[in-house]
């Protein structure tokens, strides 16, 4: 990266967070807007810019994001989930108090950044957290569908764990409840039957059933993990 005629800012692994990569970068950064794009992640066609940022008529808005579709590579569990995930998310959203944000893909305004920056003691979820805040100082998020971005993972089984538990983590957090381990036994089955409807329905290789009954016990695992420690951060403190 260091040929290309950038600003390149090196974080020490001892000091990363996502939300303080985010300030770092938002902190150098000069102009109103902040494009907010992971590495991984790459937009389609030559207008994905200009489709988010044309959502900043409004004063009030502080952050739009896009809709994300899977690599051509993608493993089934992960593409089943992404497909039924943005399925129905076909109109443009004005969210008041949908904390749902993306920071893959997205765009801020600076202005509301200096006075509401990234959290950056949390684990995960700082775009939510931040979309949560924006949205009680009385700001809006937009939801732009023709905003589109090719954004998806193929983890190790160690990979998905960490996943799974950064992300029923801040959900406890977010919401503010304990561990409703129940609930997730019950999404844990669903993922199960709809993972291996998918795999089958779309002749992936019948060692993909395997992994299915292993991402839905990963889901369990982390859930009893927390259940028992009654994990998460409070953000009252």
């Amino acid at each position: 990266m260091k040929q290309f005629p950038v600003h390149l800012i090196q974080l020490p692994p001892e000091q990363f967070s996502y939300g303080r990569s985010l300030n770092v970068g938002c902190r150098a950064s000069t102009g109103e807007f902040i494009v907010l794009l992971s590495a991984h992640a790459v937009p389609v066609g030559e207008t994905w810019l200009e489709t988010l940022v044309k959502n900043f008529d409004n004063p009030q808005v502080a952050g739009v994001y896009g809709q994300e579709i899977p690599e051509t590579d993608c493993n089934p569990i992960t593409k089943r989930l992404l497909l039924a995930h943005w399925k129905n998310k076909t109109q443009r959203v004005v969210q008041t108090t949908d904390a749902t944000f993306k920071n893959p893909g997205s765009i801020i305004k600076k202005n509301v950044w200096q006075k509401i920056p990234f959290n950056q003691a949390v684990i995960a979820s700082e775009d939510c957290l931040w979309a949560q805040a924006v949205q009680h100082a009385g700001y809006t998020i937009i939801y732009e569908p023709a905003a589109i971005l090719v954004h998806s993972h193929n983890e190790t089984v160690g990979q998905r764990y960490r996943r799974h538990y950064r992300e029923m983590y801040m959900h406890n957090t977010i919401s503010q409840r304990k561990m409703n381990w129940l609930k997730w036994l019950i999404h844990a089955t669903h993922a199960l039957y709809h993972n291996s409807k998918f795999i089958v329905a779309n002749r992936y290789q019948p060692s993909w059933i395997f992994q299915a009954v292993l991402e839905s016990a990963l889901i369990v695992l982390v859930a009893t993990n927390l259940a028992l420690t009654g994990d998460y951060r409070d953000l009252k403190n």
